[in-house]
């Protein structure tokens, strides 16, 4: 039977939509009559999401990312046809239908909280929308008598047995009464509810696996109605009569009246377009280069396949055309006959592979170690040995002529790095952690077997590399301690720290830097071509032995700036090595990609410095260290260090450019796919913090969702099926992200104009209700732009037209700038009390966050200003990453000078600057500065009083381990709510073939207290105020209310330290001076 991954059903009598194939299919329920064949109704560019049909079955509403980089609404025939475009503004989700008229829909736009989302009401017939005003919600319902809002209901099979903070929570409203939570017993995630009639049907996976469970409007008469063990189930509708839903990748329905459950059997026709064979760029997927000891040839990486080729011309060679297998880390053996990788295919463990480049054939090396996962690989300049290193952080030497390994290391701390062999073969020189802080420079002679610690590092010492006659080692290093002052506040930082170094290896050699002078005589000599039965004995240099003995007064600095170094190579008389500027971080968007650092040079013989290239990603030099192969922007280049680059970009030997035209990189997505999956399995049970997996059966669990990967044709559903067996380990911070999206529509932007709008049909157009007042002076979108110099538009204020258009129907504003984000835009405006219109020129943002966060601080920091009649301060703190630390000193720097101070953590996204932030609060007032003319200041300065913290179900990560530490501190109350519950940390230092990006919970956090309680639970507030949807409808913070009583409170009992000298000193002379008796 040809069966798809289905998923996302929605039933109308015995009609069933669903997904499969990234499209929308429906099909005809027969039951007990075999397969039913289901037809395909949409063939679109981007994907589908979210069908659902309305109540009388005539119409199908989907959300559909074809146009828009955010998904968008359309409405379609239910048995198919051409499909209406309904909204303009990136919709989230359907929830459902209020009548044949009306769609519910779930949209983030209104509010700073990302995490956040609120319901609106769509007229399928005007597009006119509006806001259910009842605060952030995923699900809403309006019965006759009742109401039901649902929150957190999202899907609960990415994070199974879920319990935290965002756990899915049930309010119920009924008659006149107030909305009060039902369910409250149940701890892990309701979501996915359906109304029929006064009963509540949802998914929980409170008894372990997500079933569908029913209840009444007060939360009693709760049963379970399905029995589902191996698959969750997920994405619930119904039509009244019937429930559907998806488990595993089947669709399932079962019959309200006769309570019979059904797998729903499909037979699905497609061509699986996706999941066909298709050449891509090779240079979106690169991830590795490898310089062929003479230059001669190079080696790329891209997408897990190794191409190896001549630079300038001829044919390009992949090594391995199975395309079930991933490969990296190549590396040349001595004379570029052999090549050795790290290999990871779909059905064993990762793999030392050995290509003979002549023979073209290959093969697995030490089988019987199990490598966990290979990190780096080095080939020996002289013998057939390589140096491997593993995330297990060990450090191999193989000998794949004499077929033998020895294991020389198991740090105890962290993976060592930049494996770098002396040119003799002797030395094998890399970075290893000296203890949990400091990294410093390994050494292994081969020779004696020795290992040693080259020098006693500072801080950190990294990048080794040896010069091409073996006397010195340069390396990069934090040795050097030079602070900055700040100039927003007062405080120092290191912000330039690292620096190239050099060690002379012995006793009888001058400074590199000194290469105008006689050098003495060091025996370089190489050893005379073999005779007799020797003679296919290899030349070796031979050069003199290490001497440690006074290493540490060898090391000289080069006379450089401080600060953004890389890496470093030693070449032919110099060295080169990578610089990054040292710049502010004035982009938070923790996606985008930073500049590639630029390539210097330095010369010995003159002295000099020079930028050697603008931008190198990576650079790989050969083994005599003549050559350098570069990789700049798209391109590769092959030079001669020696050699100044051209500025010319022409492909071949003058310019260096090498022609990857010739590259054809095919792709095979299901043999991908059966890859990526056994991959990302892998990395868990390499990573995952516990070595039992927190006794989840993970071999259990590979067969469970591999079973379903046949039925995979779409890069979508992949995905899907990776967050489903990942959240197996029931685990926060386990991650399936990006990829390669074959189908991702046009990718248009929606802009933004900073204001909301009330559209009045009767004079067709749109008047402004508010303008949200972000920071003026903000370069990324921090303001509206209808406030800006020259337009000075205000609420009441109507838009006309835009770019000459004249509006008609309630969507036209949104659909008229959409792909217009960041341009300018001429809109027709009649001011409020004008007579006649005018034109305005705009410059459209891209999104309204930043101005509605600034809005929304400024807010709660002049409330609490005025209800505390000016004894607190109040900050909020966005994240813990670099966004939040500069929020936080924004506004510390002056609240802290108040009695008091909320600092207020909601919605925090998390990071790793708390125990930063920690640090400043716990300061506390011992004493004050009196000067005659500049008045009081405290000592420490910012020390802030009374705190207390607010928190809620949004604050994570470290935005969980933040007040939970404060509690420890008792720096003061927390007020709120339980947060998320995530603490095991990552580092997210794995990627699949195409760009997939996979998390390993690795660093779980334990507390003094409780443990590892925080996961998975959250951290109890000493306070519990809920916001009710009442609340949010009233414009009210009670949280806020709550922190301000409470810090005056606590300020009542605990005044602040003042300033209340008992006397000032008399420095007079002293009156009763008696004179000496002589």
């Amino acid at each position: 039977m040809n069966q798809g991954y289905f998923s996302q059903p929605t039933i109308s009598g015995s009609q069933i939509a669903f997904i499969t194939d990234d499209d929308l299919w429906i099909v005809e329920r027969h039951r007990n009559m075999g397969a039913a064949v289901a037809r395909r109704i949409t063939a679109n560019k981007g994907n589908i999401l979210s069908p659902c049909y309305s109540p009388d079955g005539q119409w199908l509403a989907f959300i559909s990312t074809d146009t828009a980089a955010e998904g968008d609404i359309y409405v379609m025939p239910a048995q198919g046809g051409e499909a209406e475009r309904m909204t303009w503004l990136g919709v989230q989700r359907i929830i459902n239908w209020k009548d044949n008229n009306t769609l519910r829909f779930v949209n983030g736009m209104d509010g700073y909280p990302n995490r956040e989302a609120h319901v609106y009401e769509l007229n399928v017939k005007t597009r006119d929308f509006s806001k259910v005003n009842l605060g952030p919600a995923s699900y809403y319902y309006a019965g006759k008598n009742f109401q039901v809002l649902a929150r957190n209901s999202g899907d609960s099979a990415r994070w199974k047995r879920y319990q935290g903070g965002t756990a899915g929570v049930l309010w119920v409203q009924k008659e006149k009464g107030k909305f009060q939570r039902i369910l409250k017993d149940i701890s892990t995630n309701i979501t996915r509810p359906e109304i029929i009639g006064t009963n509540i049907y949802f998914i929980s996976d409170h008894e372990g696996v997500g079933n569908v469970y029913t209840c009444d409007l007060a939360g009693k008469k709760l049963r379970r109605l399905t029995d589902h063990i191996d698959y969750y189930c997920r994405n619930l509708r119904s039509d009244g009569q019937t429930l559907v839903y998806q488990a595993g990748a089947d669709i399932y329905t079962y019959d309200l009246a006769t309570e019979v459950e059904e797998k729903v059997e499909i037979e699905c026709h497609t061509t699986a377009m996706q999941s066909m064979p298709r050449y891509e760029n090779w240079s979106r997927f690169f991830h590795g280069m490898e310089l062929h000891p003479k230059s001669s040839e190079l080696c790329l990486a891209s997408r897990g396949r190794l191409f190896e080729m001549a630079p300038f011309s001829g044919p390009v060679k992949e090594l391995d055309v199975q395309k079930r297998i991933r490969y990296s880390y190549p590396s040349y053996n001595f004379d570029g006959t052999k090549l050795l990788a790290a290999a990871s295919d779909a059905d064993s463990d990762e793999a030392l592979v050995l290509f003979d480049l002549k023979t073209d054939k290959y093969k697995t090396l030490f089988p019987q170690i199990k490598w966990g996962k290979i990190w780096g690989i080095k080939c020996s300049p002289i013998h057939e040995m390589a140096a491997i290193i593993t995330n297990r952080k060990e450090v191999y030497i193989v000998d794949f002529k004499k077929n033998s390994s020895k294991k020389i290391e198991t740090n105890m701390f962290n993976r060592p790095a930049d494996l770098e062999w002396s040119a003799d073969g002797r030395y094998l020189a890399y970075t290893a952690n000296v203890d949990a802080r400091r990294t410093g420079i390994r050494i292994y002679d081969t020779k004696k077997a020795k290992l040693t610690f080259l020098l006693n590092p500072v801080v950190s010492d990294f990048s080794p590399s040896f010069d091409p006659e073996g006397n010195y080692l340069y390396f990069l290093g934090i040795r050097s301690f030079a602070p900055n002052y700040n100039e927003t506040h007062f405080d120092l930082g290191f912000p330039f720290a690292t620096r190239p170094y050099v060690v002379a290896l012995n006793d009888k050699v001058l400074s590199p830097f000194e290469a105008t002078l006689k050098s003495p005589q060091v025996d370089n000599s190489v050893e005379k071509p073999a005779t007799g039965k020797n003679k296919k004995a290899k030349s070796t240099p031979t050069f003199q032995e290490i001497q440690f003995e006074g290493l540490e007064n060898r090391v000289q600095a080069f006379e450089l700036p401080l600060g953004g170094y890389g890496r470093i190579s030693a070449i032919k008389n110099g060295v080169i090595y990578t610089k990054q500027n040292v710049a502010p971080i004035e982009n938070f968007d923790r996606n985008q990609e930073p500049p590639a650092p630029d390539l210097y040079v330095y010369r010995f013989d003159d002295g000099t410095q020079e930028v050697y290239h603008k931008a190198v990603k990576a650079f790989a030099v050969n083994t005599a260290k003549t050559h350098v192969l570069l990789h700049h922007d798209v391109k590769i280049r092959l030079l001669d260090v020696k050699l100044k680059p051209s500025q010319e970009s022409k492909i071949g030997k003058k310019d260096g450019y090498v022609d990857v035209s010739r590259i054809k990189l095919k792709v095979e997505p299901r043999l991908e796919w059966k890859q990526m999956y056994h991959e990302a399995w892998t990395l868990q049970k390499e990573h995952f913090w516990r070595q039992d997996m927190s006794k989840v059966d993970w071999n259990l669990v590979y067969k469970r969702y591999h079973k379903l990967l046949g039925r995979v044709k779409t890069r979508s559903e992949f995905s899907d099926l990776m967050w489903e067996m990942q959240g197996e380990l029931g685990t926060s911070h386990c991650y399936e992200m990006s990829g390669q999206y074959t189908r991702v529509g046009s990718g248009v932007p929606h802009a933004r104009l900073g204001a909301y709008f009330q559209y009045r049909p009767s004079a067709q157009a749109y008047e402004i209700t508010r303008i949200l007042a972000g920071d003026s002076w903000s370069n990324a979108d921090g303001n509206s732009p209808l406030t800006s110099m020259g337009v000075s538009l205000k609420v009441g204020d109507r838009i006309m037209a835009v770019d000459g258009i004249r509006f008609v129907q309630a969507s036209d504003l949104y659909e008229l700038i959409e792909n217009k984000a960041a341009m300018k835009v001429e809109l027709t405006v009649h001011r409020k009390g004008a007579k006649s219109e005018e034109k305005v020129v705009v410059k459209t943002n891209r999104q309204q966050k930043a101005a509605w966060y600034r809005e929304w601080v400024e807010k709660n920091k002049k409330y609490v200003h005025e209800k505390s009649k000016g004894k607190l301060g109040y900050v909020h703190v966005p994240d813990m990453g670099a966004y939040g630390y500069s929020e936080f000193y924004r506004n510390f720097v002056n609240e802290s000078q108040y009695e008091g101070l909320v600092v207020d953590v909601r919605y925090n996204g998390g990071g790793h600057v708390s125990q930063h932030l920690l640090k400043v609060l716990a300061q506390k007032v011992l004493g004050f500065d009196q000067t005659r003319h500049q008045g009081l200041e405290k000592y420490p300065v910012y020390a802030a009083g009374v705190l207390v913290a607010l928190a809620n179900e949004q604050s994570g990560s470290d935005g969980d381990i933040f007040p939970h530490s404060f509690k420890l501190m008792k720096l003061g109350k927390l007020i709120g709510k339980r947060t998320w519950g995530g603490i095991i940390g990552i580092n997210g230092q794995y990627s699949l073939s195409d760009g997939t990006y996979v998390t390993q919970p690795e660093y779980s956090f334990w507390f003094k207290d409780n443990e590892w309680f925080v996961e998975n639970h959250g951290v109890n507030p000493d306070i519990e105020v809920d916001i009710t949807p009442e609340d949010y409808r009233d414009k009210k913070d009670p949280q806020l209310d709550r922190a301000i009583t409470e810090a005056l409170s606590d300020l009542k009992s605990n005044p602040s330290v003042k300033f209340k000298p008992s006397y000032y000193p008399d420095l007079s002379i002293p009156k009763k001076l008696t004179r000496l008796n002589r």
